[in-house]
């Protein structure tokens, strides 16, 4: 899930990452969500203008939802994200 952050800092893809002292770390949620949108978002080739006015909200709304530290979306509003991707949502607790 290579990821380009403000400020041009990367997150390259775990397929990328060799060496002795590479280990897997599982985000939060809370910042897992909002680089799964980004992801989702880059991958359609959509601005985030775009997708916005895709969901019937403004830009700045959307912003917030790709924001790791502004980002609390509901479940009813990652639903509506997940359609516009023409994807499912789904919630687990384990």
């Amino acid at each position: 899930m290579a990821v380009v952050f403000e400020r041009d800092h990367s997150v390259l893809e775990a397929s990328d990452l060799t060496g002795d002292n590479i280990y897997l770390v599982e985000p939060q949620p809370k910042v897992s969500i909002p680089v799964l949108l980004r992801k989702l978002r880059q991958d359609q080739g959509l601005s985030q203008s775009e997708l916005a006015q895709r969901l019937g909200i403004t830009y700045q709304v959307y912003k917030r939802f790709e924001n790791t530290v502004k980002s609390n979306p509901t479940v009813n509003t990652l639903s509506k994200i997940a359609n516009a991707f023409n994807k499912q949502l789904r919630v687990e607790i384990v």
